[in-house]
């Protein structure tokens, strides 16, 4: 009997949150034309042979590039901004002049953007949320995929353009948490993904990383071709992303293809991984 109301109770919870995602007003998948929208620019984009980097340095040469989607990893600080970077750990190894421990502690914002983020000799501009929100009012036809964070009530107080943000997310309750707080377009982790909830939720947006792809490539080829939008998360391999994009998945996540010349500019890091 505790079982039987248990699953009821599901179900209501379920359909309450149906009826909350319904109702939102913001842009819907089918008012974006996903056929010209097929790179992400991973971390921002690579630049000068870097990844990983969230930097302006890697957004402004991923414009150039000809990318209209821009993925940053976001993190918040321990007094509640956010902020672009991969981790805490890596940054504060990248910082020049730190020298507290190289953990996951979050830092305050204020020693976020004295962090001075260095590598291999180059120097790089850090974002803050202030300064992600000039980039995408300065250029409209942006997109931002966000990762890592998923405080997704912060993310749509913090940023003022919510109908341009595809956040990532990790679980059905992140995707129903973020349809919750007014993002329409959230993308589903494919490893998560079954169809009847894909069904009962409208998912019509799907990451997958390179591995899994492969391993499942026949089964994803046919998620592509029922209507879904698919992404592979992350190849700059010129024969893979000619090979699959608009046949088999909508897009890719890259750190080095340059769209407008229909290449990887890359010495040694045109693959996949």
């Amino acid at each position: 009997m505790l079982k039987k109301l248990t699953v009821i109770f599901v179900i209501i919870i379920l359909l309450l949150f149906f009826f909350l995602i319904k109702i939102t007003n913001t842009k819907s998948l089918s008012q974006i034309n996903f056929n010209k929208l097929n790179f992400i620019a991973h971390a921002g984009g690579g630049y000068k042979n870097e990844i990983y980097l969230n930097s302006k340095e890697s957004i402004t040469k991923s414009i150039e590039r000809g990318y209209k989607l821009i993925e940053l990893d976001l993190l918040e600080t321990a007094d509640g901004l956010i902020v672009a970077a991969h981790d805490w750990e890596s940054l504060k190894k990248n910082c020049i002049l730190y020298n507290e421990a190289l953990n996951h502690k979050p830092l305050e914002f204020k020693k976020f953007t004295k962090c001075n983020l260095q590598k291999n000799s180059t120097n790089f501009t850090q974002l803050s949320e202030e300064d992600i929100n000039e980039i995408f009012f300065k250029f409209q036809d942006l997109f931002l995929v966000t990762d890592k964070i998923n405080n997704y009530k912060l993310l749509a107080d913090k940023f003022n353009f919510i109908d341009r943000i595809f956040p990532e997310t990790f679980s059905l309750y992140d995707y129903l948490l973020a349809k919750y707080y007014g993002f329409q377009n959230p993308i589903f982790p494919y490893k998560k993904y079954n169809s009847f909830f894909g069904k009962l939720f409208n998912i019509k947006l799907i990451n997958v990383s390179y591995s899994d792809y492969i391993k499942d490539k026949n089964k994803i080829s046919k998620l592509y071709n029922k209507g879904l939008n698919i992404y592979v998360y992350t190849t700059n391999d010129e024969s893979f992303i000619n090979k699959n994009i608009n046949k088999n998945i909508t897009g890719v996540y890259s750190d080095f293809w340059d769209i407008n010349l229909n290449k990887c500019l890359s010495n040694n890091k045109c693959i996949s991984y």
